[in-house]
């Protein structure tokens, strides 16, 4: 009879009906983060932008519940160490899951430590850092991966395998992880501007964490992580101010902030202020003539006519071989009825164009679709002054 209770609150700790407290505790966690940070990019999405950078206490804060959620699962590896070893080694398997998730997500200490990357991370990283999820080679394709993780691990395991896994001591997932694992992937795959895989990020961290706590002690897991998550915020947000006392992270942020609150406003639809922050992101960098290109059509679609005219004016005598500057240029004076200004800067940056040497065959091809368009505007001159 002893053996037979044993077994049945075993049962019952592991199966989660007693898991309420950390299922319920993940929950809030979900919709406090999902909605504060919802919240934040309708009413202020430049903070919005800027809270999601790197090294932010976001990230941090996803840094952290992962490296607690890894601690949690090799806990519960341990008491399982005499249950079968299936379940122990899925828990360490999902231990360096979280851990390496948790280094990708700092860079493996690149900005820390400030270390060069390899050759190969540098010219195939799209942000030249030491991480594998950032890579631009065709057959590694991460978000599937980590979608199809949330799914399986996240939704399928607890709803249909609970009782499988169980018997063989795999840690499965409070329900109240669920919503957490949904959203996340939903985030992923259906981004309402492209930073928000970084809410997506943390609130599977938090999912995760929720999990490994579930893993080691459903009794008092819940209570561990009532007290765990403000001790987590604080330290994120230390570390976060402590990233910033540097110079480089500073200057880093006066790019990546920019660009972060333009993605925000633009998610929303707020295309003036959109580009805004992308034109400061644009005068800083000088010469990225695609971003100038980007905020010349945001001012013009958000109906600032005179700004984006004045704007494609200036930057004709930047990047005078971008047709697509010149382009909008034509646009925009259309829109105020001031081809003729127009014409005259772009037969003026023509001309000049004309008397330099051409080095290269883009050059030459930028030419001819250039000779091409003095020669339509000079058309459609002649058929207005006939009528």
């Amino acid at each position: 009879m002893a053996s037979l209770r044993t077994a049945n609150r075993l049962s019952f700790t592991e199966d989660g009906d007693s898991s309420m407290g950390i299922g319920g505790l993940t929950a809030v966690a979900t919709v406090v983060i999902v909605g504060s940070l919802g919240a934040l990019l309708w009413i202020a999405p430049a903070a919005y932008g800027y809270l999601l950078m790197e090294d932010s206490p976001v990230e941090w804060l996803d840094f952290y519940c992962l490296v607690a959620a890894a601690a949690a699962f090799i806990a519960g590896a341990r008491r399982r160490w005499r249950r079968p070893r299936v379940g122990v080694a899925v828990g360490v398997g999902l231990a360096l899951f979280c851990l390496f998730v948790a280094g990708e997500e700092i860079s493996w200490g690149q900005r820390i430590f400030r270390f060069r990357p390899l050759d190969f991370f540098q010219y195939r990283n799209i942000q030249g850092e030491v991480t594998v999820h950032n890579l631009d080679v065709g057959w590694i394709q991460p978000r599937m991966v980590a979608i199809a993780f949330m799914i399986g691990y996240g939704v399928l395991l607890p709803l249909a395998g609970r009782r499988t896994a169980g018997r063989v001591g795999i840690p499965v997932p409070p329900i109240g992880a669920l919503p957490a694992f949904c959203i996340a992937a939903w985030l992923f795959t259906n981004p309402i501007t492209q930073t928000d895989d970084e809410v997506g990020e943390l609130v599977f961290a938090a999912a995760m964490l929720g999990s490994g706590l579930q893993a080691w002690n459903t009794r008092a897991g819940g209570r561990v992580m009532a007290q765990l998550l403000p001790m987590l915020l604080l330290l994120a947000v230390l570390t976060s101010w402590a990233s910033y006392q540097s110079f480089e992270e500073r200057d880093h942020a006066r790019f990546v902030g920019p660009m972060q609150a333009g993605q925000a406003y633009e998610g929303i639809g707020k295309l003036r202020q959109a580009a805004v922050e992308y034109e400061k992101l644009a005068r800083y960098w000088g010469s990225d003539w695609e971003l100038w290109v980007k905020v010349v059509t945001l001012y013009r679609d958000a109906r600032c006519h005179q700004k984006a005219y004045d704007l494609a004016a200036e930057l004709i005598l930047i990047h005078r071989r971008e047709p697509r500057i010149w382009a909008a240029l034509i646009d925009m004076a259309d829109s105020l009825g001031i081809r003729d200004d127009a014409m005259a800067r772009i037969r003026e940056q023509y001309e000049a164009l004309m008397r330099e040497e051409t080095r290269t065959h883009h050059d030459e091809k930028d030419r001819a679709f250039l000779e091409r368009l003095v020669g339509d505007l000079g058309r459609s001159r002649d058929g207005e002054d006939r009528h």
